[in-house]
């Protein structure tokens, strides 16, 4: 465990992201939903794709609806850097591009408690997956038939 593993090392161990929470009456369950590197770059590609239509800046406000976090949690995120972003009129404006590479990056992936809204972007992206990857199944073992 990592208790054991901090008595015998004296290694400090790190606390997922999101997994504690001020918020005693948040009864919302932990999803644990983590994404290997290749399926990264898939959800990316699909990020992409699925915000084609939004504009190329937006602000916190436009991005707490596209992504489900709070403003207070974006903006937290562009302070410390996690989320590219800049200063107007005392507002942030974020890069669309940079907001997808923040869902795609090690952190956005290791956050414990994600928004509603980022899991459902996750869990849309891999009926997507599973249908395209049905689908190439089917196609090459039609192929093989046809042989």
């Amino acid at each position: 465990s990592d208790v054991e593993e901090f008595v015998r090392t004296g290694k400090e161990i790190n606390a997922p992201v999101g997994q504690f929470s001020a918020d005693k009456y948040n009864k919302r369950k932990l999803i644990h939903t983590r994404l290997t590197e290749q399926e990264l770059g898939s959800f990316r590609e699909y990020l992409t794709y699925k915000f084609r239509n939004k504009p190329v800046a937006l602000t916190v406000i436009q991005a707490k609806k596209l992504i489900g976090y709070s403003a207070s949690t974006i903006s937290g995120y562009v302070s410390s850097g996690k989320i590219k972003g800049v200063t107007y009129f005392s507002h942030f404006i974020l890069p669309k591009d940079d907001l997808i590479a923040f869902l795609t990056s090690a952190y956005g992936n290791k956050i414990v408690n994600k928004s509603k809204a980022h899991t459902k972007l996750i869990d849309a992206w891999k009926r997507q997956f599973e249908l395209l990857h049905t689908q190439s199944l089917h196609d090459m073992i039609s192929s093989d038939t046809e042989t």
